[in-house]
């Protein structure tokens, strides 16, 4: 007689923050995003360094304004420590807009997923979806959530507080990771 596959199934809600995570994730992970913290780091410090270098060789005493203008250089390396934090709160500030822009999104609601040893099944207010493991591009856990993903742009979301524990979303989470990877190696 054949093993009996086994399911395991999660019921949640999913809430604003949850597909605000969603998308912060992606954003992250955006060449856009990359170039603009590239040049907000780097942006500033080229132009002051370049300007007080533009004056000083401009002016008729170029050794005398080195001089007074040598505080202006001190804007270099405060802008340099301070750009993690400004990063980050421009980030939260973000977050909190995709969180409020979320509030009547039509993906949110009641959910039911449904997993077994080949495809993960969503059932949500809009549709049903269905992917057998082969077809997942990913599965991640971060920020008290497990992401499968369908494609770049898609994906399962399951928080963490749909579980009575937090070991059992870990073991949850590393459940689908071995999924995943098990019919990823046996398609490969």
């Amino acid at each position: 007689m054949p093993a009996r596959e086994e399911t395991q199934l999660v019921r949640f809600e999913i809430v604003p923050e949850d597909l605000a995570a969603f998308q912060m994730r992606l954003m992250r992970a955006s060449p856009k995003l990359l170039r603009q913290k590239i040049l907000g780091l780097a942006g500033l410090p080229l132009v002051v360094i370049a300007g007080w270098w533009w004056y000083v060789r401009t002016s008729e005493d170029p050794a005398a304004t080195a001089q007074k203008l040598w505080w202006i250089m001190l804007l270099v390396p405060f802008h340099v420590a301070m750009f993690p934090r400004r990063w980050r709160g421009g980030l939260e500030r973000l977050r909190e807009r995709l969180v409020k822009d979320f509030q009547k999104s039509p993906l949110l609601g009641k959910r039911k997923v449904t997993v077994t040893e080949g495809e993960i099944r969503e059932h949500n207010p809009v549709q049903e979806v269905a992917a057998p493991w082969d077809k997942v591009l990913r599965v991640e856990r971060a920020d008290e959530r497990a992401f499968v993903y369908l494609s770049e742009k898609a994906a399962i979301i399951v928080p963490q507080r749909a579980f009575e524990t937090p070991e059992a979303f870990v073991a949850f989470a590393e459940d689908l990771q071995e999924k995943w990877n098990r019919r990823r190696s046996a398609s490969a």
